[in-house]
């Protein structure tokens, strides 16, 4: 298209669209700079970063766990061990669940927040935070052996199958029972009466423990780890080689160029269902 000067001209893009490209641009940094906010803001003030966030980012991350029964019982348990625990006697929870464990004992500062959680020293705490999970902590801690206190979930208290927590369990059945590092405490008589039926029961130390009783007790956590992995084992033989042969057969009617027989069962948990010479996964289990 030619001008009143003769040269050529091309048609502008129009400003709308650009203006619409900006109003995106912009928006869209609005909401990533919100989000940066609230992060922040999550983490200065330990609060759950889905409760500031904006409406609709994250629609379950700031919802709370339903309202406990057993406030009045934890109430009590934070002043028991306030009055009770120090950095000379060292207070320890066993379990690992969401009703009962260590790291509950560590936050029940929360119901009436007089101090801070955070200690400059190590040293200065007065608890000692326990092993969790096999595979991720290993035995249980050394620093055992610090427990002037130990608080122990009845029954035992775990979040995942056994095979992964023999660290909770094993030292949780000798407390209650008396044995192996139960030998070395007392009952109090003092009991906490939790929500689902658990109780959290108060053992104090009455001789010390050392390092041939807590290698000991590493051996009697491997010896148990052994026994539940040989138990998984057997039962994953058993149940998978019926699962993997009937799995086989409908694949077998669908596809009849598969004539394979059922092979390998891999892992524990995760069944891998293959059919012979068909070469590729028919379903897992």
């Amino acid at each position: 298209m030619s001008g009143a000067s003769g040269q050529q001209t091309y048609p502008q893009p129009t400003p709308t669209s650009s203006r619409r490209g900006g109003k995106f641009v912009l928006a869209r940094a609005r909401i990533f700079s919100a989000t940066f906010c609230a992060a922040l803001l999550a983490a200065a003030t330990l609060t759950s970063a889905g409760a500031l966030a904006p409406a609709g980012l994250l629609p379950i991350g700031g919802l709370p766990h339903a309202p406990r029964e057993d406030m009045a019982e934890l109430a009590r348990l934070k002043t028991w061990v306030d009055n009770a625990a120090s950095p000379r006697r060292k207070v320890c929870g066993l379990g690992s669940s969401y009703t009962f464990s260590g790291q509950l004992i560590d936050e029940l500062w929360q119901l009436q927040a007089k101090r801070s959680p955070l200690y400059g020293d190590p040293k200065l705490r007065p608890d000692v935070k326990m092993s969790d999970v096999d595979t991720v902590e290993g035995p249980p801690p050394r620093e055992l052996e610090d427990c002037a206190i130990m608080i122990v979930g009845d029954p035992v208290q775990t979040h995942l199958i056994p095979a992964y927590q023999q660290t909770v369990i094993v030292p949780s059945r000798e407390m209650l029972s008396g044995t192996g590092i139960g030998a070395h405490y007392r009952r109090t008589g003092e009991v906490f009466h939790l929500e689902k039926g658990v109780d959290a029961v108060v053992f104090e130390r009455v001789t010390p423990l050392d390092d041939a009783d807590m290698a000991a007790l590493a051996d009697r956590w491997r010896t148990a780890r052994a026994a539940v992995a040989a138990g998984l084992r057997r039962a994953a033989a058993r149940w998978g080689t019926r699962r993997l042969a009937r799995v086989c057969d409908a694949h077998k009617q669908e596809n009849q160029h598969c004539r394979g027989e059922p092979v390998s069962i891999a892992g524990l948990a995760v069944i891998d269902v293959h059919c012979g010479k068909c070469h590729r996964p028919v379903g897992k289990e």
